[in-house]
C-alpha cells in the first residue's frame, strides 16, 4: 500500500519491462546485480547504487521483482519472473494422489505428507517433472539459491541430523528438510531427550489480538527462525504443537502453539554449567522471538497483532471453566490472560477479572514484561 501512494519519476517504470526482457534472452528467471545495474541505467538512466537500490526496493514493495539485499545467501541476483518461482515452489507442496506419484519415490512422498519432512532425492525428482524448471535446477548453485531462498520464507529447514534420520523407515538422502506447514507426527530421538530440569521460568503467552487468530504457518515459521538461531547443529524435539529447542547451551526454549496465540517457556537442565541466569537468558530470547514475529507480520499478516501476557490467577481458583466443567483447567484454551503492552496497564482478559500484581511482579523479576512504569501504577493501586 505504501509503495501504491509513492510519488516516482517515469523514467522507472520501464524498468521490469527490460529487465523482463533481458531475463529471456539469458534463459534465467533472474538477474545478477551486474545486470540489474545495467538495466538501471539504460533504461532508467541510474548510476547511483542508492537510486537503483530505490528503485528495487519499489519493484520489491509491488511483488514485480524479488530483491533481499540484506541477506548474504540470496542477495547475489535478483528474481525477476515471480510467476516462475511461485510455481516452482508449489510444486514441491502441492499434494498429488497416488496415481500421479512415480512409484520410486512413493514412500517419500509419504514421508513429506504425513510427516513434513522433505527428501532432497524428491525435490530434484518433482522439479525434473516439469521442463521450465529442469532446465534451471540442474546446476547446483542454482538449486543451492532456491533453497536459501526458500529459507528466507521460513518454507524450508534444513536440519535434520544423522541420529534422526533413522526414524524415516530406511530412506537414505544427502539432504533432509524439514517443511513446517507440513509437520504431522512426533521427531524424537534418544539422543533428543529433554533431561530433568532444575530451573523453569514462569510461563509468558503472546497473545492475539481480539480480531486475530494464530495459524500454524506462523507458528512453524517462528520456530524454525529459533531453530536456525539457537540451535543450529542439534536437532529440536517437534511435535504437532510444541517445539524444545536447545539454546545457549544449557537451556530449552519451549514454544507451544495454541489459537489465541503462543506458551513460551525456559529450561535449565541438570548438569551442565552456564555462566548465563535465567533472566539473563529470558532478557535475549523473549525480544528475539518478537522480532521474529514482526519480520513473519510483514511477509504474510501486515494487520496481525499480538501482546504479551501471563496466565491469570482468576482463572486458577476461580469457577469451572465454561467449556470443560473444571476447576483450575489445564487447557489453554480456558485461561484467562493478563496482557500488559507497553504503554498500558496490565488488565485481564475475563469480563470478571481482576488485576493480580502480585503475579505481575513475580514473572517481571525472570521476563523483561512490563515496563516500570506499569510496576509503579500497580503498586499504587494496592
Amino acid at each position: 500500500q505504501e509503495a501504491m501512494q509513492m510519488l516516482i519519476p517515469l523514467s522507472w517504470l520501464p524498468f521490469t519491462l527490460i529487465a523482463r526482457q533481458l531475463a529471456a534472452e539469458t534463459g534465467l528467471p533472474w538477474l545478477s546485480n551486474d545486470e540489474v545495474r545495467l538495466v538501471a541505467e539504460t533504461a532508467c538512466g541510474m548510476t547511483e547504487p542508492d537510486e537503483v537500490n530505490s528503485l528495487l526496493q519499489f519493484h520489491h514493495a509491488l511483488g514485480h521483482v524479488l530483491h533481499y539485499p540484506d541477506n548474504p545467501k540470496i542477495n547475489e541476483c535478483v528474481i525477476i519472473n515471480v510467476e516462475w518461482l511461485l510455481r516452482v515452489v508449489s510444486q514441491l507442496f502441492v499434494p498429488r494422489p497416488p496415481e500421479l506419484q512415480d512409484k520410486r519415490f512413493r514412500r517419500h512422498y509419504e514421508l513429506l505428507q504425513q510427516s513434513g519432512i522433505l527428501v532432497e532425492d524428491l525435490v530434484q525428482h518433482i522439479w525434473g517433472q516439469d521442463p521450465t524448471i529442469a532446465k534451471h535446477t540442474e546446476d547446483i548453485g542454482h538449486c543451492k539459491f532456491l533453497y536459501n531462498l526458500m529459507e528466507e520464507f521460513s518454507l524450508l529447514y534444513d536440519t535434520l541430523a544423522k541420529e534422526v534420520r533413522s526414524f524415516f523407515d530406511g530412506i537414505q538422502a544427502s539432504r533432509y528438510f524439514l517443511v513446517p506447514a507440513l509437520v504431522r507426527m512426533v521427531l524424537e530421538s534418544r539422543h533428543n531427550e529433554v533431561p530433568p530440569s532444575v530451573d523453569v521460568s514462569p510461563d509468558i503467552f503472546l497473545c492475539c489480538g481480539a480480531q486475530d487468530l494464530l495459524t500454524q504457518t506462523i507458528y512453524w515459521r517462528l520456530v524454525v527462525r529459533c531453530m536456525r538461531e539457537y540451535s543450529p547443529s542439534r536437532d529440536p524435539v517437534l511435535q504437532p504443537t510444541t517445539a524444545r529447542i536447545i539454546c545457549f547451551k544449557a537451556f530449552t526454549l519451549v514454544l507451544q502453539f495454541f489459537p489465541r496465540g503462543i506458551k513460551i517457556s525456559l529450561q535449565k537442565e541438570t548438569g551442565i554449567v552456564s555462566f548465563l541466569s535465567m533472566q539473563e537468558v529470558c532478557a535475549s530470547v523473549l525480544p528475539f522471538i518478537e522480532r521474529q514475529l514482526d519480520e513473519i507480520k510483514g511477509i504474510t499478516l501486515k494487520h496481525f497483532q499480538w501482546s504479551r501476557a501471563f496466565r491469570c490467577r482468576c482463572s486458577i481458583n476461580e469457577d469451572p471453566c465454561d467449556k470443560h466443567s473444571k476447576v483450575n483447567c489445564e487447557s489453554i484454551g480456558c485461561y484467562h490472560f493478563v496482557l500488559f503492552d507497553k504503554d498500558d496497564v496490565p488488565r485481564c482478559t475475563h469480563p470478571a477479572g481482576f488485576q493480580p500484581w502480585q503475579d505481575i511482579s513475580a514473572i517481571s523479576q525472570v521476563w523483561p514484561c512490563l515496563p516500570n512504569l506499569a510496576l509503579d501504577q500497580a503498586s499504587s493501586s494496592d
